[in-house]
């Protein structure tokens, strides 16, 4: 799972829906912090949801590019790059769509506002239809 750095509920009740059918998780996130945007009163019971379904976290990563069922992952402080295998990436982009389509073959799904600006009852039919597919 990556998210744009935003740190709120839309990107962890993926990550939870993830885990909870599953996927062994790996949380990427340009952000300095884990779940900044979350209440402070519900980061704990958040953070241990994910903890139990050994969810990996790495802050200040950034997704360079998917090849071949490897993630190529750059650490924004260092620069060091990681690869990781990957069978699925979720990529929240906020607004914005994302070029991940091509490295996927032509398998990845732009959902939600970064698709046409959207009432949140559409977009989040989007993103339900998508995971219902995986």
């Amino acid at each position: 799972m990556v998210d744009d750095g935003t740190g709120f509920w839309w990107n962890y009740g993926v990550a939870e829906m993830l885990m909870e059918a599953g996927w062994s998780l790996t949380y990427v996130t340009p952000s300095a912090a884990i779940g900044h945007q979350i209440p402070v009163e519900s980061l704990g019971p958040l953070l241990a949801r994910l903890g139990r379904g050994s969810t990996r976290f790495l802050p200040l990563t950034q997704l360079l590019g998917v090849e071949a069922g490897i993630a190529k992952l750059v650490n924004l402080t260092s620069g060091t790059e990681e690869e990781l295998p990957a069978e699925l990436i979720v990529v929240q982009t906020g607004r914005r769509s994302c070029a991940l389509q091509p490295a996927f073959g032509g398998r990845a799904t732009a959902v939600g506002d970064c698709l046409t600006p959207r009432r949140m009852a559409n977009a989040v039919f989007d993103g339900q239809r998508v995971g219902l597919m995986i």
